[in-house]
């Protein structure tokens, strides 16, 4: 596929709702036939019915921390939130409350933005601190394998 392709795939995942996760997991490698799993690097679009949306939150803590919220990813509730609670609906890792009228993202917020795309007074806002990074990122990646 070209990369075209993969950010238009990508692109209709994100509308969808799903969250996106890059990743080394041995488990994609053995049902694909890759001998060395280290080798294959995986983007999964999570839907409600998977792994990890499922079972995620019933995870112990270190299982959890396997997943990450990527470096310098910033999930912000701004004050247009008026506590509806549609974004507590849509948090697949269950890290969003409302507190006093108003939403709280938990300490192991992964990032995905769910709750922002779910938010109809746009009131959370997902932003990456340095500008920079995703380039720094297709970099790190790409000196693993190839992203062209």
């Amino acid at each position: 596929m070209s990369r075209d392709e993969a950010l238009e795939h990508l692109r209709q995942a994100s509308d969808a709702g799903l969250v996106s996760c890059v990743g080394k997991f041995k488990g994609d490698a053995l049902a694909l036939g890759v001998r060395d799993h280290r080798r294959l690097m995986t983007i999964c679009h999570c839907c409600p019915c998977c792994c990890i949306t499922t079972s995620m939150p019933l995870a112990s803590r270190d299982a959890r921390d396997l997943l990450v919220r990527l470096e310098g990813v910033r999930v912000e509730v701004t004050e247009a939130c008026n506590g509806c609670e549609r974004c507590t609906d849509v948090c697949v890792f269950k890290q969003i409350r409302v507190v006093d009228g108003v939403a709280v993202i938990g300490e192991e917020c992964k990032g995905c933005g769910r709750c922002a795309t779910a938010c109809k007074k746009k009131a959370i806002r997902v932003s990456i601190d340095d500008p920079g990074y995703v380039d720094a990122c297709i970099e790190r990646i790409g000196s693993r394998v190839d992203v062209s």
